[in-house]
């Protein structure tokens, strides 16, 4: 299990020596020009308040690719140290649940079915309690080299889209079990994957309420496929109210 650095302030994370992107080795990173070399700490990456990455700084550092694995990084909101981390690491899952109900003709509680490849596709399908499709979605993700880092990523997309299409409760479905017990988990780990839950988590206080389930990947086919098509497929593309042609039909079978 290999060590990195989990980003919290960026103040004792050396921007060159350091591990500290997903998917780049210790040594790996290579400024685009002499200038970007004065940057040091990770910490001159941010804005100065340390919520926000500087897109503005870390284009003028890094090639495109590297940048987007670097705006994946979530930064916590409470100016934490950084801290060593391990790609691996145990937790404890406490199991949590809610009401699942709908009322006055509106959806209230809509179902995500989420999938990831692994190298940088994602995509999820939202259809109510009754299996009626109400929409679905596919973005591209930096390629992390760790299928669990992008699992989780999908999550994220996921309920940040269902929020836009103003849902006010939501079953999460996903058949990357660490990143779901994770998300039922006190999440008080240093890792890069619980910054992500806990980002996750963040998003979910905009629900009355929202529950995270792991379901086995043979029943999670429709999502597996969408997915597969968002890796041709440039940008993020989101339908509501319909379904993308390439997923009709086994959308229409898996929900049966």
């Amino acid at each position: 299990m290999s060590l990195y650095k989990s980003i919290g302030d960026g103040k004792a994370t050396m921007v060159w020596k350091d591990s500290w992107i997903p998917g780049v080795k210790r040594g790996e990173l290579v400024p685009v020009n002499e200038e970007a070399k004065i940057i040091t700490s990770v910490s001159d990456l941010l804005y100065a308040d340390g919520r926000a990455w500087n897109k503005q700084v870390l284009d003028t550092c890094f090639d495109r690719i590297t940048v987007e694995k670097i705006l994946c990084i979530p930064l916590n909101k409470t100016h934490l140290l950084d801290r060593q981390a391990r790609e691996c690491f145990p937790f404890v899952v406490r199991m949590s649940g809610g009401a699942k109900r709908l009322g006055n003709g509106e959806i209230q509680v809509l179902k995500l079915a989420i999938r990831s490849s692994g190298e940088g596709a994602l995509g999820g399908v939202f259809r109510d309690s009754g299996g009626v499709v109400h929409g679905a979605f596919m973005a591209l993700a930096p390629a992390l080299n760790d299928s669990t880092l992008v699992e989780a990523l999908a999550i994220k997309k996921g309920v940040e889209v269902a929020r836009q299409m103003g849902v006010t409760d939501l079953v999460v479905e996903s058949d990357s079990r660490l990143v779901i017990d994770m998300l039922n988990s006190n999440c008080n780990d240093s890792s890069l994957l619980c910054s992500i839950c806990v980002s996750i988590l963040d998003i979910c206080l905009d629900f009355n309420d929202v529950f995270f389930k792991w379901i086995p990947r043979a029943c999670n086919m429709c999502a597996d496929k969408i997915c597969k098509a968002a890796r041709h497929v440039a940008g993020e593309q989101i339908w509501q109210d319909s379904l993308p042609f390439c997923i009709t039909d086994i959308c229409t079978e898996e929900f049966l």
